[in-house]
Parts: structure tokens; sequence; C-alpha cells
């Protein structure tokens, strides 16, 4: 979600960086939504995130598996700040946004899961944001996002698998490209939203 403080066009850029990634690791979305007038928007999910992992279990299996999915959730969670700050340019390492109620969720998480251990949490929202950050600054990616932008901004409501073929179409135009100092340079024109 965002603050009020946001414009729509900060509000559906964020929503489709959470979409984004959310699509690219194969989490199943419900429905995008910005509600203008209130001044935010979200990304509804169909299944349940993790469940808690603070306190004892009885298997090394469900630990993990736990730990994959806090892992692609804070990648998620973060997918929203990470892709205003790629639109407003802010290079990975001075983007983190450490004030902001999102993340400050994340490491909540993050802590909750590592039994209250303030490293434990560091590294995870920390490779969780640079991974954000990777994942969007990708051609590919950031053509999925674009069009969702693009879609949000039009509609204010996509439908999970409408929202899915609206990123799987913009990243199959742009995935035989090759990667050369001419793509890059429309990348980075193109990140200007």
């Amino acid at each position: 979600m965002n603050t009020l403080t946001f414009p729509t066009r900060f509000i559906s850029i964020h929503e489709a960086g959470h979409a984004a990634l959310a699509y690219h690791l194969r989490r199943n979305v419900e429905v995008i939504r910005i509600l203008e007038e209130e001044g935010y928007g979200y990304v509804r999910f169909t299944e349940k995130k993790y469940d808690s992992c603070f306190g004892a279990h009885d298997q090394f299996a469900e630990l993990m598996d736990k730990l994959t999915n806090l892992r692609r959730d804070a990648i998620i969670g973060l997918g929203g700040l990470a892709a205003e700050a790629i639109v407003m340019g802010l290079p990975v390492d001075a983007a983190r946004p450490y004030d902001d109620p999102e993340f400050k969720e994340i490491e909540r998480l993050a802590e909750q899961f590592g039994g209250g251990i303030k490293e434990y949490r560091n590294q995870i929202v920390d490779d969780a944001w640079v991974e954000a950050c990777t994942f969007l600054r990708t051609p590919c990616m950031w053509a999925g996002v674009r069009a969702l932008n693009k879609a949000l901004r039009t509609a204010r409501f996509i439908r999970g698998p409408e929202g899915r073929r609206i990123f799987s179409g913009a990243i199959i135009k742009h995935k035989n490209r090759i990667d050369s100092a001419v793509e890059k340079l429309r990348f980075k024109n193109a990140c200007a939203v």
C-alpha cells in the first residue's frame, strides 16, 4: 500500500512493481487496484502468505519452505518501493527506504523469523531489496512493469490473469533482444515512466 502523499503516477508504478515481481516469482495475483480518491493501491493474492515461523519446528524441510516463502514475499513486498526508486533514478544502495511502513513490515517479519536476531533480519531485508531492484532493472522486467503501470493508470483495476497476460506480453516482446550498449541506453531512457 502507499501513503496518501504519493500522486497516482507513483501509486501505479508502485503497485506495478509489486505485481511484476509476484508474477515473476510465481505468486498468484487475484487483483491489482488503485483507489485514487483514497490515495493508495494494493495487490491482493489468491493464497495466504506464509505462516509465521517463530518458535520450534519439527522438520528442517518445513523451516526451509517458510524461509523460501519469506524471501519471496520480502522481494515482492519491496517491489513497489524498488520500482519507485528506479523511476526516481536512485542507485540501489542509496535508495533503501528504511522509514517506509512496507519496509518496516518486511523487517518485522524477517526479525520474527530469525528469532529476534537483528543481524539476520538485516541480511534478509538487504538481500530482498537488492534482488527486487536487480530484477526490476532488467529490460524485460521493466517492460513488464511499464505495461502494468500503463494499464493501471488507465483501468485502475486489473484482475490477476489479465495482469499476467499484460506482463507476459511485454516480456515476450523484449525477450530476444541483444544486451548491447544500445539496448542499455534504451532501457535507461525507458525508466522515465
